[in-house]
């Protein structure tokens, strides 16, 4: 790839276009990503690995550290390339097509449909434990293993509408994240705001009788890490951002920001509420100050908003995924036919309907958890993978970044020690998992090797 190549890439996608993603729906969908479910589980993790509140807020700091340290990397890397696809564009340009081509496979028929089954689920789950969703676990159906309840009727439902919603186009998509962020978000921040102000004192100041060891803390580090994991969803959409050379670096920046807000009031209103010690112990710690607070009403209307946090990330979710496919057509990867866009407001749709036909499979079926196992540890190693790719663009390529990444290189040193250290632990944790994982991103990237085709055709113009 040539240097003119990487200027005219550069060039593109920064004029403006009334059909692409604004700066607040932009900020609304990488805040929907990131704020879902993960940051009411979480809690309990890091509160089993403090001593106190100190050691508390300190993981979460830490976490924080790590998250914008590779938020700042991949709003460069957006920045250089600002066309949809995001890690898959990233390592295509860096690495060459295999191990983009890898990583792209595994995210479009793996991870990403994983992903949006997964969330549908979560959604059917939270609402069956409210007073008004008790019905939802009934089974009506069994099949060779396979239960069918209300619930799996409401899983598929909630795919295929995010998935009309996104066919309609990005402006109707971007308003809907706009709305299903908004509502629950702002709701949990003044609940949060109130139970802190009224309450916050001794119970935050309680000892917590736990001795913090490597193990403790590291499990703690891990879940904070995942629950800030989503700002690099906005890469997904590159080009069909509004202006995305200017946006993209401001809407990384404003989601980290206005997240770490949401997160700080969020747990001190877990901690005024909850004294350590129970905090560790409990399973959901929004479910549980909701309760608290309010009694079983508050526990009906907390359900309901957080379904609603998870329908935002359900929709970023299907949004980034389907952009995957594109990028990969665009490259031969896959079926050209995936490119292409239909109707006035040209989006994939043909992308975006295989991608909810994959997830409602796996609803279905059920095996979207053994997916997202098998992949969810390379896809961190990969995740690291991209990160490298800026060093290449600064040294091998010779680009000097449109906009400098604070602390470079140490924020893409940081984000590779974290990772690999999250990688390590995975490992560690079910070895047999993870080589599945990574055996099946070499099978993917050289897979072509083994086509008897390829060998002979190799072979015969070698002769």
């Amino acid at each position: 790839m040539t240097l003119n190549s990487i200027q005219e890439i550069i060039a593109e996608g920064t004029t403006s276009d009334e059909k692409k993603l604004g700066l607040i729906s932009s900020i609304a969908v990488v805040v929907g990503n990131m704020v879902g479910i993960g940051i009411f589980l979480t809690p309990a993790e890091v509160a089993r690995a403090s001593p106190d509140m100190l050691t508390f807020v300190g993981i979460w700091l830490v976490g924080t550290l790590m998250a914008i340290a590779g938020a700042q990397v991949y709003a460069e890397l957006g920045v250089l390339f600002p066309k949809a696809g995001g890690d898959y564009r990233f390592l295509f340009e860096a690495y060459g097509p295999r191990p983009a081509r890898a990583w792209g496979w595994m995210s479009v028929f793996g991870c990403f449909p994983a992903s949006i089954a997964t969330l549908a689920v979560g959604v059917t789950v939270t609402l069956s434990e409210t007073s008004m969703g008790f019905f939802l676990n009934n089974q009506l159906l069994s099949f060779h293993g396979i239960h069918i309840t209300p619930a799996t009727f409401v899983g598929l439902a909630l795919i295929w509408i995010s998935t009309a919603v996104n066919v309609s186009g990005l402006s109707i998509s971007g308003r809907t994240q706009l709305l299903v962020t908004l509502v629950p978000i702002l709701t949990f921040v003044v609940a949060g705001i109130f139970a802190t102000g009224s309450s916050f004192g001794g119970q935050a100041s309680q000892p917590n009788n736990v001795v913090p060891n490597i193990s403790l803390v590291t499990t703690a580090l891990c879940a904070v890490f995942f629950t800030f994991s989503g700002w690099n969803v906005i890469t997904y959409l590159g080009g069909e951002i509004h202006r995305p050379k200017l946006n993209i670096p401001r809407v990384i920046v404003a989601a980290i920001s206005i997240t770490t807000v949401i997160f700080l009031i969020l747990n001190l209103s877990f901690l005024s509420v909850i004294p350590l010690p129970r905090l560790a112990a409990t399973q959901n710690a929004g479910v549980a100050v909701a309760t608290s607070i309010f009694g079983d009403p508050g526990r009906d209307i907390f359900g309901l908003l957080l379904a609603m946090a998870i329908v935002a990330g359900l929709n970023a979710t299907v949004m980034a995924g389907s952009r995957i496919s594109v990028a990969m057509a665009e490259t031969n990867q896959v079926w050209r036919g995936l490119a292409h866009r239909s109707g006035a407001r040209e989006t994939p749709q043909r992308a975006l309907v295989m991608q909810a036909v994959i997830a409602s499979v796996l609803v279905l079926s059920g095996s979207f958890t053994m997916l997202i196992t098998v992949t969810g540890g390379v896809m961190i190693v990969l995740s690291c993978l991209t990160v490298s790719t800026i060093f290449v663009f600064h040294r091998k390529l010779c680009i000097r970044p449109t906009s400098k990444v604070w602390g470079y290189p140490w924020t893409a040193i940081i984000y590779l020690l974290a990772g690999g250290s999250i990688s390590a632990m995975i490992a560690i944790d079910d070895i047999r998992i993870f080589l599945a994982g990574v055996a099946a991103f070499f099978l993917l990237m050289y897979g072509d090797l083994l086509n008897p085709r390829a060998v002979i055709s190799k072979l015969t113009k070698r002769t």
